[in-house]
Protein backbone atom coordinates (compact mmCIF):
# COMPACT_ATOMS: atom_id res chain seq x y z
CA UNK A 1 0.00 0.00 0.00
CA UNK A 2 1.22 3.52 -0.85
CA UNK A 3 1.67 6.15 1.97
CA UNK A 4 0.12 9.27 2.09
CA UNK A 5 1.82 12.18 0.22
CA UNK A 6 1.66 15.74 -0.63
CA UNK A 7 3.06 17.97 -2.60
CA UNK A 8 2.77 21.37 -3.95
CA UNK A 9 1.93 20.92 -7.56
CA UNK A 10 0.23 23.43 -8.82
CA UNK A 11 -2.01 21.08 -10.75
CA UNK A 12 -4.31 19.48 -8.82
CA UNK A 13 -4.66 15.64 -9.51
CA UNK A 14 -7.05 14.32 -11.81
CA UNK A 15 -9.59 11.60 -10.13
CA UNK A 16 -9.14 8.43 -12.11
CA UNK A 17 -10.90 5.82 -10.72
CA UNK A 18 -10.44 5.24 -6.98
CA UNK A 19 -7.15 6.93 -7.18
CA UNK A 20 -5.53 10.31 -8.44
CA UNK A 21 -3.00 10.97 -11.31
CA UNK A 22 -1.03 13.93 -12.00
CA UNK A 23 -2.49 15.75 -15.46
CA UNK A 24 1.62 15.16 -16.73
CA UNK A 25 0.72 11.89 -17.04
CA UNK A 26 2.41 10.38 -13.96
CA UNK A 27 1.66 6.36 -12.93
CA UNK A 28 2.50 6.29 -9.72
CA UNK A 29 -1.19 5.97 -7.81
CA UNK A 30 -1.59 7.88 -4.57
CA UNK A 31 -4.02 8.22 -1.73
CA UNK A 32 -4.99 12.36 -2.18
CA UNK A 33 -2.48 14.15 -3.65
CA UNK A 34 0.07 14.06 -7.03
CA UNK A 35 3.66 13.35 -5.95
CA UNK A 36 5.50 14.21 -9.12
CA UNK A 37 8.96 14.94 -8.92
CA UNK A 38 9.03 18.70 -10.10
CA UNK A 39 12.86 18.90 -10.13
CA UNK A 40 12.34 16.61 -13.33
CA UNK A 41 10.81 19.34 -15.69
CA UNK A 42 12.19 22.37 -12.90
CA UNK A 43 15.97 22.89 -12.64
CA UNK A 44 16.97 23.55 -9.26
CA UNK A 45 18.25 26.88 -8.66
CA UNK A 46 20.65 28.81 -6.08
CA UNK A 47 17.26 30.29 -5.24
CA UNK A 48 16.08 26.38 -4.31
CA UNK A 49 19.21 25.98 -1.79
CA UNK A 50 19.02 29.18 -0.33
CA UNK A 51 15.73 28.39 1.01
CA UNK A 52 16.23 25.14 1.29
CA UNK A 53 19.39 26.01 3.87
CA UNK A 54 17.83 29.68 5.33
CA UNK A 55 20.41 31.81 3.91
CA UNK A 56 20.69 35.10 1.14
CA UNK A 57 21.19 33.73 -2.51
CA UNK A 58 24.55 35.78 -3.00
CA UNK A 59 25.94 33.29 0.11
CA UNK A 60 25.06 29.98 -1.84
CA UNK A 61 26.33 31.74 -5.17
CA UNK A 62 29.57 32.24 -3.13
CA UNK A 63 30.00 28.81 -1.92
CA UNK A 64 29.63 27.52 -5.28
CA UNK A 65 32.34 30.08 -7.09
CA UNK A 66 34.68 28.96 -4.82
CA UNK A 67 36.68 32.51 -5.08
CA UNK A 68 37.67 34.85 -2.42
CA UNK A 69 35.46 37.04 -1.73
CA UNK A 70 34.83 39.60 0.92
CA UNK A 71 31.69 37.85 1.78
CA UNK A 72 32.35 35.90 4.70
CA UNK A 73 31.19 32.33 5.49
CA UNK A 74 31.03 29.99 8.08
CA UNK A 75 32.13 26.62 7.91
CA UNK A 76 29.01 25.62 9.53
CA UNK A 77 26.91 27.49 6.58
CA UNK A 78 29.14 26.45 3.84
CA UNK A 79 28.65 22.61 5.09
CA UNK A 80 25.07 23.28 4.94
CA UNK A 81 25.21 24.76 1.53
CA UNK A 82 27.47 22.20 0.13
CA UNK A 83 25.11 19.34 1.98
CA UNK A 84 21.85 21.25 0.18
CA UNK A 85 23.64 21.13 -3.45
CA UNK A 86 24.25 17.54 -2.95
CA UNK A 87 21.00 16.30 -1.83
CA UNK A 88 18.79 18.45 -4.18
CA UNK A 89 20.86 17.28 -7.27
CA UNK A 90 22.08 20.94 -8.04
CA UNK A 91 23.41 21.63 -11.14
CA UNK A 92 24.72 24.85 -12.90
CA UNK A 93 22.73 26.54 -15.54
CA UNK A 94 25.17 26.64 -18.22
CA UNK A 95 23.16 28.60 -20.46
CA UNK A 96 22.52 31.06 -17.70
CA UNK A 97 25.88 31.15 -16.91
CA UNK A 98 27.04 32.24 -20.75
CA UNK A 99 24.49 34.52 -21.25
CA UNK A 100 25.62 36.25 -17.85
CA UNK A 101 29.10 36.25 -18.85
CA UNK A 102 29.05 36.30 -22.78
CA UNK A 103 30.63 33.31 -22.78
CA UNK A 104 29.57 29.21 -23.40
CA UNK A 105 33.03 28.10 -21.98
CA UNK A 106 32.70 25.31 -25.56
CA UNK A 107 35.28 25.25 -28.38
CA UNK A 108 34.86 23.49 -31.70
CA UNK A 109 37.13 21.15 -33.35
CA UNK A 110 36.99 20.47 -36.69
CA UNK A 111 39.29 17.49 -37.77
CA UNK A 112 39.26 16.25 -41.21
CA UNK A 113 40.82 12.52 -40.63
CA UNK A 114 39.59 11.37 -36.81
CA UNK A 115 40.64 7.95 -38.39
CA UNK A 116 44.27 8.74 -37.57
CA UNK A 117 45.87 7.70 -34.49
CA UNK A 118 47.14 11.31 -34.18
CA UNK A 119 44.14 12.14 -34.53
CA UNK A 120 42.65 10.34 -31.66
CA UNK A 121 45.73 11.41 -29.37
CA UNK A 122 45.28 14.76 -30.24
CA UNK A 123 41.80 15.14 -29.25
CA UNK A 124 42.18 13.21 -25.85
CA UNK A 125 45.02 16.22 -25.06
CA UNK A 126 42.98 18.89 -26.47
CA UNK A 127 40.10 17.65 -24.20
CA UNK A 128 42.66 17.42 -21.08
CA UNK A 129 43.86 21.15 -21.50
CA UNK A 130 40.18 22.31 -22.10
CA UNK A 131 39.12 20.13 -18.88
CA UNK A 132 41.78 22.06 -16.95
CA UNK A 133 40.90 25.42 -18.17
CA UNK A 134 37.15 25.11 -17.75
CA UNK A 135 36.15 24.08 -21.51
CA UNK A 136 34.95 21.65 -23.19
CA UNK A 137 35.89 20.61 -26.52
CA UNK A 138 32.90 19.77 -29.02
CA UNK A 139 34.27 17.43 -31.76
CA UNK A 140 32.76 16.83 -35.68
CA UNK A 141 34.11 15.37 -38.68
CA UNK A 142 34.32 16.96 -42.11
CA UNK A 143 35.98 14.23 -44.38
CA UNK A 144 38.25 16.90 -45.44
CA UNK A 145 35.74 18.19 -47.52
CA UNK A 146 36.25 22.03 -47.49
CA UNK A 147 32.11 22.97 -48.31
CA UNK A 148 31.76 20.82 -45.56
CA UNK A 149 34.47 21.83 -43.13
CA UNK A 150 32.92 25.50 -43.48
CA UNK A 151 29.46 24.63 -43.45
CA UNK A 152 30.05 22.76 -39.96
CA UNK A 153 32.45 25.48 -38.74
CA UNK A 154 29.23 27.75 -39.00
CA UNK A 155 26.33 25.41 -37.13
CA UNK A 156 28.99 25.25 -34.00
CA UNK A 157 29.01 29.22 -34.43
CA UNK A 158 25.62 28.80 -34.23
CA UNK A 159 25.55 26.88 -31.22
CA UNK A 160 27.56 29.16 -28.95
CA UNK A 161 31.11 28.05 -29.47
CA UNK A 162 33.53 30.35 -28.20
CA UNK A 163 36.32 29.74 -31.10
CA UNK A 164 37.37 27.37 -33.66
CA UNK A 165 40.38 24.83 -34.18
CA UNK A 166 40.09 23.69 -37.88
CA UNK A 167 42.46 20.45 -38.73
CA UNK A 168 43.42 20.23 -42.13
CA UNK A 169 44.57 21.59 -45.50
CA UNK A 170 42.68 22.10 -48.57
CA UNK A 171 45.30 22.47 -51.60
CA UNK A 172 43.30 22.28 -54.45
CA UNK A 173 41.20 25.83 -53.23
CA UNK A 174 42.49 28.74 -54.22
CA UNK A 175 44.29 31.43 -51.08
CA UNK A 176 41.95 33.80 -51.91
CA UNK A 177 38.95 31.66 -51.24
CA UNK A 178 40.33 29.91 -48.24
CA UNK A 179 41.22 33.46 -46.47
CA UNK A 180 38.09 34.43 -47.26
CA UNK A 181 35.72 31.35 -46.37
CA UNK A 182 37.80 30.59 -43.32
CA UNK A 183 37.58 34.16 -41.33
CA UNK A 184 35.20 33.36 -38.91
CA UNK A 185 33.09 35.65 -36.23
CA UNK A 186 34.85 33.83 -33.48
CA UNK A 187 38.56 33.04 -33.15
CA UNK A 188 39.84 30.41 -34.96
CA UNK A 189 43.26 28.45 -35.17
CA UNK A 190 43.94 26.74 -38.56
CA UNK A 191 46.06 23.23 -37.93
CA UNK A 192 47.87 21.51 -39.99
CA UNK A 193 50.40 18.24 -39.68
CA UNK A 194 52.25 18.99 -42.62
CA UNK A 195 50.84 21.80 -45.05
CA UNK A 196 50.64 25.01 -43.63
CA UNK A 197 47.73 27.62 -44.69
CA UNK A 198 48.85 30.05 -47.63
CA UNK A 199 47.44 33.20 -46.25
CA UNK A 200 48.60 35.37 -43.09
CA UNK A 201 46.28 33.79 -40.35
CA UNK A 202 46.59 32.22 -36.92
CA UNK A 203 47.50 29.10 -37.25
CA UNK A 204 50.00 26.04 -35.89
CA UNK A 205 51.61 23.19 -38.06
CA UNK A 206 54.10 20.48 -37.74
CA UNK A 207 57.37 21.48 -38.90
CA UNK A 208 57.56 18.12 -41.07
CA UNK A 209 60.76 19.49 -43.51
CA UNK A 210 62.89 19.01 -40.23
CA UNK A 211 62.34 15.86 -39.26
CA UNK A 212 62.67 14.55 -42.75
CA UNK A 213 65.50 16.42 -43.68
CA UNK A 214 67.35 14.85 -40.70
CA UNK A 215 66.53 11.22 -42.14
CA UNK A 216 67.90 12.27 -45.64
CA UNK A 217 71.02 13.37 -43.31
CA UNK A 218 70.66 10.25 -41.59
CA UNK A 219 70.65 8.11 -44.43
CA UNK A 220 73.24 9.83 -46.31
CA UNK A 221 75.88 9.24 -42.94
CA UNK A 222 75.43 5.97 -43.78
CA UNK A 223 76.37 5.63 -47.49
CA UNK A 224 73.11 5.80 -48.65
CA UNK A 225 73.10 7.55 -52.45
CA UNK A 226 69.73 6.21 -53.53
CA UNK A 227 67.03 7.23 -51.33
CA UNK A 228 63.43 7.54 -51.93
CA UNK A 229 60.45 8.90 -50.68
CA UNK A 230 57.13 6.80 -51.00
CA UNK A 231 53.68 7.86 -50.43
CA UNK A 232 50.08 7.30 -51.80
CA UNK A 233 48.74 9.62 -54.37
CA UNK A 234 47.47 12.64 -51.69
CA UNK A 235 46.96 15.98 -53.01
CA UNK A 236 49.07 18.97 -53.05
CA UNK A 237 51.98 16.84 -52.37
CA UNK A 238 54.15 19.60 -53.56
CA UNK A 239 53.35 21.81 -51.01
CA UNK A 240 53.89 19.29 -48.10
CA UNK A 241 56.31 20.29 -45.94
CA UNK A 242 57.62 16.28 -45.90
CA UNK A 243 58.59 16.50 -49.46
CA UNK A 244 59.87 20.34 -48.86
CA UNK A 245 62.24 18.41 -46.59
CA UNK A 246 63.00 15.67 -48.89
CA UNK A 247 63.77 18.14 -51.41
CA UNK A 248 65.83 20.18 -49.15
CA UNK A 249 67.91 17.11 -48.00
CA UNK A 250 68.69 15.56 -51.46
CA UNK A 251 69.47 18.79 -53.00
CA UNK A 252 72.01 19.23 -50.22
CA UNK A 253 73.93 15.97 -50.62
CA UNK A 254 73.72 16.71 -54.80
CA UNK A 255 71.94 13.39 -54.98
CA UNK A 256 69.79 14.66 -58.14
CA UNK A 257 66.27 15.40 -58.53
CA UNK A 258 63.58 15.00 -55.25
CA UNK A 259 60.88 14.77 -57.57
CA UNK A 260 62.55 11.65 -59.60
CA UNK A 261 63.40 10.16 -56.38
CA UNK A 262 59.62 10.45 -55.18
CA UNK A 263 57.49 7.20 -55.88
CA UNK A 264 53.66 7.62 -55.70
CA UNK A 265 51.88 4.38 -54.45
CA UNK A 266 48.18 3.66 -55.73
CA UNK A 267 45.18 5.02 -53.21
CA UNK A 268 45.01 2.25 -50.45
CA UNK A 269 42.57 3.46 -47.74
CA UNK A 270 38.69 3.72 -48.51
CA UNK A 271 36.01 4.18 -46.38
CA UNK A 272 33.41 1.16 -45.87
CA UNK A 273 29.97 0.95 -45.48
CA UNK A 274 30.24 0.68 -42.16
CA UNK A 275 32.24 4.17 -42.34
CA UNK A 276 35.93 2.54 -41.16
CA UNK A 277 38.66 3.54 -43.29
CA UNK A 278 40.42 0.77 -44.64
CA UNK A 279 43.55 -0.36 -45.41
CA UNK A 280 43.99 -2.61 -48.69
CA UNK A 281 47.31 -4.15 -48.04
CA UNK A 282 46.96 -6.18 -51.21
CA UNK A 283 47.44 -2.88 -53.08
CA UNK A 284 50.77 -2.11 -50.88
CA UNK A 285 52.49 -5.37 -51.26
CA UNK A 286 51.42 -5.37 -55.71
CA UNK A 287 52.94 -1.48 -55.56
CA UNK A 288 55.84 -2.73 -52.95
CA UNK A 289 56.79 -5.67 -55.63
CA UNK A 290 56.23 -3.29 -58.43
CA UNK A 291 58.77 -0.50 -56.63
CA UNK A 292 61.66 -2.97 -56.21
CA UNK A 293 61.19 -4.41 -60.23
CA UNK A 294 61.70 -1.18 -61.51
CA UNK A 295 64.50 0.13 -58.38
CA UNK A 296 67.11 -2.34 -57.92
CA UNK A 297 69.61 -0.01 -56.95
CA UNK A 298 67.04 1.54 -54.19
CA UNK A 299 69.07 1.01 -50.47
CA UNK A 300 66.66 3.02 -48.78
CA UNK A 301 63.31 4.39 -48.49
CA UNK A 302 61.74 7.04 -46.24
CA UNK A 303 57.45 6.06 -45.94
CA UNK A 304 55.45 9.34 -45.41
CA UNK A 305 53.17 7.46 -42.75
CA UNK A 306 53.94 5.05 -40.04
CA UNK A 307 50.39 3.56 -41.71
CA UNK A 308 52.13 2.78 -44.97
CA UNK A 309 55.98 1.70 -43.66
CA UNK A 310 54.50 -1.38 -41.84
CA UNK A 311 52.97 -3.12 -44.85
CA UNK A 312 56.08 -2.28 -46.55
CA UNK A 313 58.45 -3.58 -44.20
CA UNK A 314 56.19 -7.50 -43.54
CA UNK A 315 56.41 -7.29 -47.66
CA UNK A 316 60.35 -6.81 -47.85
CA UNK A 317 60.46 -10.01 -45.53
CA UNK A 318 58.35 -12.09 -47.17
CA UNK A 319 60.35 -11.25 -50.41
CA UNK A 320 63.42 -12.18 -48.42
CA UNK A 321 64.60 -8.86 -48.31
CA UNK A 322 65.99 -8.11 -45.13
CA UNK A 323 66.04 -4.66 -43.46
CA UNK A 324 68.00 -3.28 -42.92
CA UNK A 325 70.65 -5.38 -44.42
CA UNK A 326 69.35 -5.14 -47.48
CA UNK A 327 67.30 -1.60 -47.56
CA UNK A 328 66.89 1.01 -44.80
CA UNK A 329 63.32 2.34 -44.03
CA UNK A 330 62.53 5.72 -42.49
CA UNK A 331 59.06 6.05 -41.13
CA UNK A 332 56.96 9.23 -40.25
CA UNK A 333 54.35 9.45 -37.21
CA UNK A 334 55.74 7.40 -34.48
CA UNK A 335 52.74 5.52 -34.03
CA UNK A 336 53.26 3.09 -30.55
CA UNK A 337 53.07 -0.12 -33.38
CA UNK A 338 56.27 0.96 -35.18
CA UNK A 339 57.99 -0.08 -31.18
CA UNK A 340 56.26 -3.48 -32.13
CA UNK A 341 57.64 -4.17 -35.67
CA UNK A 342 60.53 -6.33 -36.91
CA UNK A 343 62.64 -4.53 -36.51
CA UNK A 344 61.16 -1.31 -34.93
CA UNK A 345 60.94 1.37 -37.04
CA UNK A 346 63.05 4.52 -37.25
CA UNK A 347 60.42 7.17 -37.67
CA UNK A 348 60.02 10.87 -37.55
CA UNK A 349 58.03 12.02 -34.56
CA UNK A 350 54.95 14.41 -34.22
CA UNK A 351 55.15 15.41 -31.29
CA UNK A 352 51.23 15.19 -30.11
CA UNK A 353 51.42 17.29 -27.29
CA UNK A 354 53.47 20.18 -28.03
CA UNK A 355 51.14 20.75 -31.17
CA UNK A 356 48.03 20.25 -28.67
CA UNK A 357 49.35 22.26 -26.41
CA UNK A 358 50.83 25.50 -29.23
CA UNK A 359 47.06 25.07 -30.70
CA UNK A 360 45.00 25.44 -27.84
CA UNK A 361 47.02 28.32 -25.91
CA UNK A 362 46.80 30.38 -29.12
CA UNK A 363 43.38 29.75 -29.35
CA UNK A 364 42.95 30.68 -25.43
CA UNK A 365 45.20 33.78 -26.95
CA UNK A 366 42.21 34.53 -29.23
CA UNK A 367 39.42 34.28 -26.99
CA UNK A 368 41.07 35.63 -23.49
CA UNK A 369 42.91 38.56 -25.17
CA UNK A 370 40.40 39.02 -28.21
CA UNK A 371 44.04 38.72 -30.24
CA UNK A 372 43.03 38.64 -34.26
CA UNK A 373 46.57 39.37 -35.27
CA UNK A 374 47.73 36.38 -37.74
CA UNK A 375 50.35 34.09 -36.09
CA UNK A 376 52.26 30.89 -37.62
CA UNK A 377 53.72 28.64 -34.67
CA UNK A 378 55.76 26.15 -36.35
CA UNK A 379 56.81 22.51 -34.01
CA UNK A 380 59.51 20.92 -35.79
CA UNK A 381 59.23 17.30 -35.87
CA UNK A 382 62.27 15.20 -35.08
CA UNK A 383 63.97 11.80 -35.87
CA UNK A 384 64.24 8.80 -33.55
CA UNK A 385 66.56 6.47 -34.31
CA UNK A 386 65.85 2.88 -33.97
CA UNK A 387 66.60 -0.71 -36.11
CA UNK A 388 65.49 -0.12 -39.70
CA UNK A 389 68.43 2.12 -40.67
CA UNK A 390 71.66 0.83 -41.11
CA UNK A 391 74.70 0.93 -43.21
CA UNK A 392 74.26 0.94 -47.25
CA UNK A 393 74.52 -2.75 -48.32
CA UNK A 394 77.67 -3.63 -50.46
CA UNK A 395 75.83 -5.13 -53.92
CA UNK A 396 74.51 -2.63 -56.05
CA UNK A 397 71.19 -3.70 -56.59
CA UNK A 398 68.86 -6.25 -54.57
CA UNK A 399 68.38 -9.78 -55.01
CA UNK A 400 65.01 -10.79 -54.50
CA UNK A 401 63.88 -14.01 -53.22
CA UNK A 402 59.92 -14.70 -54.47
Amino acid sequence: MLSRMTCDCPLYAQEIGSGKYCKYGVKSLIQDYCSFDWSIIMAVTQMDIAERVGVDQSLVSVVLSNKPTPIKVSVATRQRILQAVKEMNYRPNLLARALAKGKTHTIGFLTASSFLEITAAMLTKMDDFAEEAGYEVHSVHTRAEFDLTVKRAHKLIGRGVDGLIISGAFPSIPPSQLQAELSFSVPTVLFSLGTPMPFACRQVYQGSSFGVKQAVDHLYELGHRQIYMIGAKWKGWEADLRFAGFNEGIESHSLGGAKEKLYHFPTYRHTNEDGRRVRDDNRIVSATKEFVKNHPDCTAIICVSDDLAMPILDTFTRMGIRVPEDISIVSFGNDPATLYTHPPLSTIDTPVRKLTQATFDLLMDGIDNKNKEPKEVVIPSELILRQSSGPVRKDLRLTICD
